[in-house]
């Protein structure tokens, strides 16, 4: 891939260039001066060095558009901007000897952001020989790419994922950024994307800056505790149920290593074990369905319709935790560390306890197997339908193909059918 870096002698090469016309920039800031990735080019297209300085810069986000020298300032029309990007672009030329102001303009020519002192002389070294006056009059500039029109899917994606990192923040940072969030929803539906867009960036970088302050990582570690204790009473639950003396006693210890776990703040070991633990409760009711349970419902079992929709849902997950976890974006490292059973919350482990008990219910108690069910399938099937990260994952931009929604309805969808007929239950 080409590399389109300047930074020295380069750099000064390229600012000669932006005296004559303007030409394509993308600028990806690190955490110092020698991390920055200040990417240009006369011919290529902004969008294309955007790619590159995602890639090969340190920083997650990537400003970029076209560059042009009027006298002692660089002016960087923008396609996509990010906060305080004439400071970090002015002490990147510094550091690289080159002494210009920076001005930071949208598309309209309106000035976004700005670095400006008046005691900055210009540099010869900056200088074409045959250059004239260095004041370009509008006319006469070269026309500035035409950027990619927006999308207002992607728009909104980008959004919603903001909105998901905003929920994992305390509660003063959330009431300040709220506002913002829903004056950018109002951007999007007037149709004003490209001032969407450039919003989305300022509350994205507002989010990561609260993200790095020293108590951001307590506050994120109570929002997983938190997450996960719904989670470690409906297995408490499922465990009593199990009537396998020696599994029931094997699981509620691992149970209370999983409250130990959370006890220490220690949250990835506690999803882990909770995971472990649904793995064998799963594994026990497969066991038991197929043993027919002592007096249990003559009716088709229900658990394996739902174990191999789960099974298929489990192995689309997985690769896009893998991939999730390749790439430096928060949003993703939270979704990969939670995983699929954290996202749901408790959903997924009353439903399988609840097929459990449905499969192996006597006379006597599938009445009340039965209402259970119910409500758990209910619940389900309403988070399928409304929970809002679902098809952000579904059509996620990493190339990972995944099916949840489709996937589980269908099996909820058997599951009815089977209860519908073999059961004679009519109302599921």
């Amino acid at each position: 891939m080409v590399d389109f870096a300047v930074s020295g002698p380069e750099l000064k090469t390229m600012v000669k260039f932006a005296r004559k016309q303007p030409v394509a920039f993308a600028f990806n800031p690190g955490k110092s001066n020698s991390e920055h990735y200040l990417g240009m080019h006369r011919k290529r297209e902004p969008a294309l060095i955007a790619k590159v300085a995602k890639k090969e810069g340190a920083g997650a986000k990537v400003a970029f558009g076209s560059a042009e020298v009027d006298g002692t300032c660089l002016i960087l029309t923008c396609d996509r901007i990010l906060p305080a990007l004439a400071k970090q672009v002015k002490k990147y030329l510094k550091f690289n000897k080159v002494s210009l102001n920076v001005q930071v303009l949208d598309r309209d020519g309106n000035i976004l952001d700005s670095d400006i002192e008046d005691n900055i002389a210009e540099d010869p070294e900056l200088m074409e020989e045959t250059a004239g006056p260095s004041v370009v009059v509008a006319s006469q500039r070269a026309p500035v790419p035409t950027p990619e029109p927006l999308d207002a899917q992607d728009i909104a994606s980008r959004l919603e994922a903001q909105r998901s990192r905003l929920a994992t923040l305390p509660g003063d940072a959330q009431t300040k950024l709220q506002s913002a969030i829903a004056q950018t929803e109002a951007l999007i539906t007037s149709g004003d994307l490209a001032a969407a867009s450039e919003r989305i960036d300022v509350i994205e970088a507002a989010i990561t800056k609260v993200e790095e302050r020293p108590g951001a990582k307590r506050s994120a570690d109570k929002e997983a505790i938190l997450q996960l204790i719904p989670r470690l009473k409906a297995l408490k639950q499922a465990v009593a149920a199990v009537s396998d003396a020696g599994v029931q006693s094997r699981l509620s210890r691992s149970l209370e290593d999983a409250t130990s776990h959370l006890r220490a703040s220690e949250t990835v070991s506690a999803a882990e074990t909770l995971a472990g633990v649904e793995q064998a409760l799963a594994e026990h009711g497969r066991t038991a369905a197929a043993a027919g349970g002592a007096g249990g419902s003559s009716g088709a079992r229900l658990l394996p319709i739902w174990q191999s929709a789960r099974e298929s849902v489990d192995v689309q997950f997985s690769a896009l935790q893998a991939a999730m976890r390749s790439r430096t974006h928060p949003l993703f490292q939270r979704v990969a560390d939670a995983g699929f059973n954290g996202i749901t919350g408790n959903r997924l482990v009353r439903l399988q306890a609840a097929l459990m008990d449905m499969d192996t219910a006597t006379e006597a108690t599938r009445a009340t197997a039965l209402k259970n069910l119910r409500k758990a399938r209910s619940d389900m099937l309403e988070f399928l339908k409304s929970d809002k990260l679902l098809p952000l994952l579904e059509t996620n931009p990493l190339g990972v193909k995944v099916n949840v929604r489709s996937t589980l309805a269908r099996a909820l969808k058997s599951i009815d059918l089977s209860l519908a007929g073999d059961h004679g239950d009519k109302e599921a």
